[in-house]
C-alpha cells in the first residue's frame, strides 16, 4: 500500500513538472557552454530532447514512463532552462554537436534518441552526421524545412519575425531574446534535403499529431525519405501530442524501441 501511494505521489509531482523529483540534476561543460541535464532511471541509455522554448521538465511524463525501462538523459538545450549560451549561437547542427559532447561526457557511445519538435530536428541532424551514436530514432512533430509547418503557423511566424525586426531597428543594442532567436531559427532552419534524408539508416519512427504544426503531407514525405521508417499519426492531438496523448504516445515509443534491431544491410542492399 505504501509503495502504491508513493508511486502515485511521484507520478503527480512529475505530471506537474515539479522540481522535487527523484531525478539527478547535473551540469556538463561542453562546446564553450554549460549544459544542465537530468538523469532518471536505469537501463539502456535514452536521450530525450525537448522542443524550442522548453526545457527537460517540459516532458515529465516521458521522463517518468521511459525511466522505468531506460536510463533517461534529458538535457536543457543551449539557451534553454538552466543551460547557458554566450551569444546568438542557436542552430540545429550546433545543438546536435552539444548532444554528442554530452553523450561523451556521460560516457555513452550509442543511445536511443527521442526528440519532440526542435528536439526531433536535432535528432535528425544526429542521425545524419553521427549515425554511430544513434541506436533508434523517434521523431515527434519534426519538419525538415521551414515550409513544412502548416500555413497558419508559418503566417504567424513571418508576422512575428517582421515585428521582431522592427523592434530591433529601434533598439539594436539590446541582445535579442530567446523568443526572437527561436522565431528566426524556425523561419530559416532546418534545410535538410530529401537526398540527405535518404542516407539515414538508423531505425526511425516518425510520429505526428493529426493537428500538428508540421503538415501531414510534409510528415509523410519525411517518413518516405527515411528508408524503412515507421509512420504514426496520433489522433486527437496537436503539436503538444506528448502531453495531450501521453499514454498512447509513450506506449507507441516503448513498443518501437523494444522491437529487435533489423539486420544490418550491406551497401549493395541500400
Amino acid at each position: 500500500m505504501r509503495r502504491s501511494v508513493t508511486a502515485v505521489l511521484i507520478g503527480t509531482l512529475l505530471a506537474g513538472g515539479c522540481m522535487l523529483l527523484p531525478i539527478g540534476r547535473h551540469r556538463a561543460a561542453v562546446n564553450g557552454i554549460e549544459i544542465s541535464y537530468l538523469v532518471y532511471g536505469h537501463g539502456p541509455p535514452l536521450l530525450l530532447m525537448h522542443g524550442g522554448g522548453g526545457r527537460a521538465l517540459s516532458l515529465p511524463r516521458q521522463i517518468w514512463d521511459f525511466g522505468r525501462h531506460y536510463r533517461v538523459i534529458a538535457p536543457d538545450a543551449r539557451s534553454h532552462g538552466a543551460s547557458t549560451d554566450p551569444g546568438d549561437t542557436l542552430s540545429y547542427h550546433v545543438m546536435a554537436e552539444d548532444m554528442v559532447a554530452l553523450l561523451d561526457h556521460v560516457r555513452v557511445g550509442r543511445a536511443d534518441i527521442v526528440g519532440w519538435s526542435d528536439g526531433a530536428i536535432v535528432g535528425l541532424d544526429l542521425a545524419l552526421h553521427h549515425p554511430d551514436r544513434v541506436r533508434k530514432l523517434v521523431l515527434f512533430g519534426a519538419n525538415f524545412t521551414p515550409e513544412g509547418v502548416n500555413a497558419a503557423t508559418l503566417t504567424w511566424l513571418r508576422a512575428a519575425s517582421a515585428a521582431d525586426s522592427a523592434a530591433r531597428a529601434h533598439d539594436p543594442v539590446e541582445p535579442p531574446s530567446l523568443d526572437v532567436r527561436l522565431r528566426h531559427l524556425w523561419l530559416t532552419q532546418p534545410r535538410f534535403t530529401l537526398a540527405e534524408l535518404r542516407t539515414i539508416r538508423v531505425p526511425t519512427l516518425v510520429a505526428v499529431g493529426d493537428h500538428d504544426w508540421p503538415s501531414i503531407e510534409h510528415t509523410i514525405e519525411l517518413s518516405r525519405a527515411i528508408r524503412g521508417s515507421q509512420l504514426c499519426v496520433i489522433p486527437g492531438s496537436s503539436h503538444a501530442v506528448l502531453r495531450e496523448r501521453a499514454d498512447l504516445a509513450n506506449e507507441i515509443v516503448l513498443q518501437f524501441l523494444r522491437e529487435p534491431m533489423p539486420p544490418e544491410r550491406s551497401p549493395r542492399q541500400m
